[in-house]
């Protein structure tokens, strides 16, 4: 059953999200929350693909990266492909690699990009097979939470809860009070009061983050007011 948020952001939570850099950031930005890390990361592999390769096959997928990197997805970036096309030519390149964790960095800045030109399915299309792929506890992380976002730009709220419920019970698990935030909203989405409350009253007890904490608590009083 449909609730209200899933038609329009609580203002009051809304206007807490805004009154920080970080929560304007965080508003803004649902899908590139965890950009930062993705920029590091891509810069230790683009150094770590040209420089300290070991092995031939390495060096090869590498080079295919670099060309994929200097054609396709640079015109994603430039809007002269189609994202639908691009999906195509970087699924391609995905099996061409066989899940070599170079190719990382660059499905997650491709799936920003295709997010900002709205291609919320293509997003969809590029990271479900990459969760798959690359099963570096932090890429596993960084990865699950842009197709959470995407599940849930596509209203495909059971989906994006399984994604993050299976984050949840891993070994690491980056910006926790963040999941425990999302999959209160998520629940909430979803019509299931109770699991939403399980999850915001654990980030409410447990958190570290004091603004996701605040958010938290306003979820909290509007499930308690019947909103």
């Amino acid at each position: 059953m449909a609730t209200k948020t899933d038609m329009a952001p609580n203002t009051e939570i809304d206007n807490v999200l805004s009154q920080t850099e970080m929560g304007e950031w965080i508003a803004k930005n649902k899908t590139m929350v965890v950009v930062l890390l993705v920029v590091i990361i891509g810069g230790i592999f683009a150094y770590g693909g040209y420089s300290s390769m070991a092995n031939k096959k390495a060096q090869e997928h590498a080079a295919s990266i670099y060309t994929f990197q200097e054609g396709p997805y640079t015109q994603l970036i430039d809007k002269k492909i189609k994202p639908a096309e691009f999906v195509q030519k970087y699924l391609a390149l995905e099996a061409s690699v066989s899940g070599f964790e170079g190719l990382a960095p660059v499905l997650i800045k491709a799936a920003g990009h295709l997010n900002t030109q709205g291609a919320t399915a293509e997003v969809i299309q590029i990271l479900e097979p990459g969760l798959k792929s690359f099963k570096t506890p932090i890429l596993s992380n960084i990865i699950s939470l842009h197709l959470a976002a995407a599940y849930e730009d596509n209203k495909e709220f059971t989906k994006a809860i399984e994604v993050l419920e299976n984050l949840n019970g891993s070994s690491l698990k980056l910006m926790e009070d963040k999941l425990y935030l999302d999959l209160g909203r998520l629940y909430l989405s979803a019509g299931n009061k109770e699991k939403a409350k399980v999850n915001l009253q654990y980030l409410v007890d447990n958190g570290k983050d004091a603004e996701f904490m605040k958010i938290a608590r306003l979820y909290l009083e509007d499930i308690e007011q019947g909103k």
